[in-house]
């Protein structure tokens, strides 16, 4: 989690502790109604319809069975106005019928006739059981993501649950067994805030995801406005039922409410093509991951659209609702998206696991790679060393043989050439040696490029008394690739071996500069030098021939270039290799 993620955790818990308790005094509440008669339906009233029948009653109460479904108006109750349900409804024993006139199609009025009931724990759970569990599957759910939640969008999902579970939890106190209506304190604090907060939750989540807007994202003011606006709104709102008493407030309150409901709708609209959009225009730029979620939530928030802002505008035009199928969706459908997004997780992980090991397989092959080339290295530096001096002491050992066996050879002559070939068999060994350690493989992890050559200098300097080695080394060497480096490596330790064996020359400059598109060897070293005559053409040094041909080849490789030239005081290479393919080093 990053910081002050605890603190917020705790604050969502804090929050939804305070709806749950809330919904649990609406219980109580609620419960000291069991037993008490009413008249099979609940009744609400507003200053333009009058009287009807609430749009939440349960489809099998007796109301809606005896001809009284949602939103039916009332015009008279047992020929009395509307207004004293309750009072006709204690007067009345369980069974007895009340008459209400009802308002029909063209004006013509009717009357119907529904017995008197005792409100009982089945109904307490009819009418406010689903709405209840819908908030708390919401807040868990959102608890869930809160808690696991790595980036900006998780945050966002989960605070969005909570606060459309905080008019659910309101719902336990919205109206009586008889009568439906609002208390305006909770009604400011835990209803009124929620749309416009919500709206402003949903136009963010569609700015961070399944993908960011970093160019939207990157204006200072849009988040401070956004959310600056949804508070006003939610202020405004929450102000408007505090206040409700007086007219010139009241009169505010359709607007505002109409307001927050159309920031509500913009969001979830905002959510829903955003999601859409990524999934189907911008696929190439998400991963499949992103776009499996961003499947996952437009479908979810298609739903929440269709729950919430269908069943509000039923409710506003009176239309009939399966308020009952909409809640078992409403309190499903949280952890649906739950178990989709910890499915989706669960197939992210699998996939990235799957990108390791092939990421291992790649270092296997790579490794192999190496050891393959480091073979080959060695293979070379015996080759162009070990195996020409053990050649030439094996037929140097033959030619005396031949001396011996003819009694062509004096004694003195044998002593020096005993003396040479003992000399030639120390030199061997330390060849040897040197190969031996040449074939550990350097760490330029931990050492870098230019130390591991500053090594092999200083190693040159201390074994070799006739010669002085300078190695100079400039600019971004380190970043490069490490195979390249491993080449570069391996070109100057071979360059490095033949001034060794066979330049014979006093002093040799290594000059290593990397630029951010070359890289440039040279080695120059003043020794025995090249005839004029003779041509510039590796054929026409046979010592050196075998270490440039190693050189060359894996210049190549490289896709540089590598130039032997000539000079009456000693030779020089240069290697040049452009640093835009030196991904065929890798």
């Amino acid at each position: 989690m990053h910081i002050g993620s605890k603190r917020i955790v705790w604050l969502y818990a804090g929050l939804a502790l305070v709806g749950v308790l809330v919904s649990l005094l609406g219980f109580v509440r609620l419960a000291g109604e069991v037993g008490h008669a009413f008249g099979g339906f609940i009744w609400q009233y507003d200053d333009v319809r009058g009287y009807s029948v609430s749009y939440d009653v349960p489809a099998y109460w007796a109301g809606p069975q005896r001809g009284l479904p949602p939103y039916t108006p009332l015009l008279a109750v047992d020929g009395q106005l509307p207004g004293e349900f309750a009072a006709i409804y204690a007067a009345k024993s369980p069974g007895e019928v009340v008459v209400y006139t009802v308002g029909g199609q063209f004006g013509i009025a009717r009357q119907v006739g529904v017995p008197v009931e005792r409100f009982r724990w089945v109904d307490v759970w009819a009418a406010y059981g689903p709405i209840a569990l819908t908030a708390y599957t919401f807040t868990i759910a959102g608890f869930m993501l809160l808690r696991t939640a790595q980036n900006t969008s998780r945050r966002i999902i989960a605070w969005g649950m909570l606060v459309g579970a905080m008019p659910a939890f309101y719902h336990t106190h919205h109206g009586s067994i008889s009568q439906l209506y609002y208390p305006r304190p909770l009604a400011a604090v835990m209803w009124a805030p929620c749309p416009a907060l919500l709206g402003a939750l949903l136009i963010h989540l569609a700015l961070v995801y399944p993908h960011r807007y970093a160019a939207l994202l990157a204006r200072r003011w849009l988040l401070p406005t956004l959310y600056g606006l949804a508070i006003c709104l939610a202020l405004g709102l929450s102000f408007s039922y505090f206040g409700g008493g007086f007219t010139a407030v009241a009169a505010w309150q359709p607007l505002l409410t109409n307001a927050s409901l159309g920031f509500m709708v913009l969001g979830a609209l905002a959510t829903v093509i955003s999601g859409i959009w990524i999934s189907i225009f911008q696929r190439k730029q998400v991963e499949p991951i992103e776009r499996r979620q961003a499947r996952i939530l437009a479908s979810a928030w298609v739903l929440i659209v269709v729950i919430l802002v269908g069943t509000l505008a039923a409710a506003n035009l009176r239309w009939p609702t399966p308020f009952g199928s909409l809640s078992a969706v409403a309190w499903l459908l949280p952890l649906g998206v739950i178990y989709a997004i910890g499915n989706a997780d669960l197939v992210a992980r699998l996939e990235q696991e799957n990108a390791t090991r092939a990421d291992l397989l790649i270092e296997v092959q790579a490794a192999h790679e190496l050891e393959a080339r480091i073979l080959n290295d060695v293979a070379d530096d015996l080759h162009d060393t070990a195996m020409a001096e053990s050649k030439a002491i094996e037929m140097r050992l033959f030619t005396l043989s031949q001396q011996l066996t003819n009694g062509t050879s004096d004694t003195s002559q044998l002593h020096d050439e005993i003396a040479r070939l003992h000399r030639n068999s120390l030199a061997l060994r330390q060849n040897l040696r040197r190969v031996v350690e040449g074939a550990k493989p350097v760490n330029f992890e931990q050492e870098g490029l230019g130390e591991a050559l500053a090594r092999i200098v200083g190693q040159l300097n201390a074994a070799d008394a006739h010669t002085c080695y300078r190695l100079r080394v400039s600019g971004p060497v380190e970043s490069c690739p490490l195979e390249l480096k491993r080449e570069i490596y391996w070109i100057i330790r071979a360059a490095l071996n033949n001034v060794r064996d066979h330049a014979a020359a006093q002093q040799c400059d290594v000059t290593l500069a990397c630029s951010d598109t070359q890289i440039t060897i040279a080695i120059c070293d003043t020794g025995t030098g090249v005839p004029k005559r003779a041509p510039v053409e590796l054929a026409a040094f046979p010592q050196r021939q075998l270490g440039l041909a190693s050189m060359r080849t894996r210049t190549t490789r490289l896709g540089g270039t590598l130039e032997f030239t000539r000079s009456p005081a000693g030779a020089q290479v240069q290697i040049l290799i452009p640093r835009g393919n030196t991904g065929a080093a890798q």
